[in-house]
């Protein structure tokens, strides 16, 4: 009786970090397709660092965040001024840098810098959890099939 039920709690195991890994990588494949829909109808264009707000995060060490403010020319001629979408650690631009950036057509004070990072590491890594525990999870089913519940034999060397 008690070995079913552990085989019942690996399966529930095995079937929650498979399906973690399945949720992230649902999660990924969406952000892949808002991120690809707003590249292919934005272009990127220089703006200007007008500005810079900072913040502070405390994660694995306190490090200051930077949130710079831009100045921008769009399509029509119009001078425009957007903060960045998001605060990093790494936007500690001067004021007056030159910066490619993307502008959210649907929200004009919207601003992305033009970075791979920026853009698609949202994507890359729930991606790459999804993968891992998708893995994962399958392997650990895989091993509950094939072992049985039972232990491994240790291989001699």
């Amino acid at each position: 009786m008690a070995k079913k039920q552990s085989d019942k709690i690996a399966k529930r195991i095995g079937f929650g970090v498979l399906g973690l890994g399945l949720f992230f990588i649902a999660v990924s494949v969406y952000q892949l397709i808002i991120t690809t829909s707003f590249v292919m109808r934005t272009s990127p264009i220089i703006g200007e660092v007008i500005g810079m707000e900072t913040g502070y995060t405390v994660s694995t060490r306190a490090e200051d965040t930077y949130q710079p403010l831009f100045a921008y020319t769009d399509g029509e001629g119009n001078f425009l001024q957007g903060q960045s979408a998001y605060l990093s650690m790494t936007y500690n631009f001067p004021i007056g840098t030159k910066v490619a950036i993307r502008v959210d057509p649907d929200v004009p004070g919207k601003v992305y810098v033009d970075e791979a990072t920026n853009l698609w590491g949202f994507t890359i890594i729930f991606g790459g959890l999804g993968a891992l525990f998708g893995v994962l999870g399958a392997k650990h089913l895989h091993n509950i099939k094939k072992y049985g519940g039972k232990k491994r034999k240790k291989a001699k060397t």
